[in-house]
């Protein structure tokens, strides 16, 4: 169980999963979750929103959840996007925590509880940055992703001069209320959407904490990174668009 001050938490704890294509893995990676949950929760749910997968993900999430009544099934037949399937799993979740953690489970949870207790003390959202210097990834990402991951963040900067150095990072927390703040105004439902949240949370005068992480990436993506990165740009300058107040503030 979590620990705060000597006393368990009795928080309610969210974890929305957006899922695309995920069959090789989520099946582990949900009972890993599950058993992560169990241990640092008194009470807890699952939110897997499918996004259209073509593969075995969806009959494989239906026989999870007959098991397991704390996952919640959610999703569609066609492919929306990962920023929607984030936004329809928020705003389904009950939790007094609300996470977001991309199916592959690319972080070591631990990294949960060091968030959790900075919802609890002052912040209002908390994000994992890769960039930070106690960071640290197990498998190195090859070498074009990481340079195009360099220059979406200098393109992102320049454009929207947030001071986050890494947007992208796909794990995300939030106290209820600042959840429920924010994603319904959320339009973005590509990847850029993390753009969007942090510029909504700043516009809104939320509390942000940035928290290293140790990324124990596996490699397996089911994302088309040069196709990704022509829609991301588009979102960003839509974003940019609609969010004007948020970046001159």
């Amino acid at each position: 169980m979590l620990i705060m001050n000597g006393k368990k938490s009795k928080n309610f704890i969210s974890v929305v999963l957006p899922v695309y294509n995920s069959s090789l893995f989520i099946e582990r990676n949900i009972k890993k979750l599950i058993n992560f949950l169990s241990d640092v929760a008194d009470e807890w749910e699952i939110i897997a929103v499918n996004d259209g997968s073509t593969d075995s993900t969806d009959s494989i999430l239906h026989n999870l959840a007959k098991r397991q009544k704390n996952l919640i099934i959610a999703g569609r037949a066609e492919q929306k996007g990962k920023g929607f399937s984030v936004r329809e799993g928020v705003l389904q979740a009950r939790g007094d925590f609300i996470f977001f953690i991309d199916a592959d489970l690319p972080y070591e949870l631990k990294v949960l509880e060091s968030m959790m207790l900075f919802l609890k003390e002052e912040y209002d959202v908390v994000i994992v940055n890769r960039a930070l210097r106690e960071s640290f990834a197990k498998n190195k990402a090859n070498l074009f992703r990481r340079a195009a991951s360099r220059v979406f963040r200098l393109m992102v900067y320049l454009i929207t001069r947030l001071r986050i150095k890494d947007t992208q990072a796909g794990l995300k927390g939030f106290r209820r209320e600042a959840a429920h703040r924010i994603f319904p105004l959320l339009i973005t439902e590509g990847f850029a959407f993390d753009i969007e949240i942090l510029l909504l949370a700043k516009h809104m005068k939320l509390k942000i904490k940035e928290v290293p992480a140790i990324l124990d990436d596996s490699g397996i993506s089911s994302i088309n990174l040069i196709k990704e990165s022509f829609r991301m740009a588009y979102d960003l300058f839509r974003i940019v668009r609609r969010h004007k107040i948020s970046i001159n503030d």
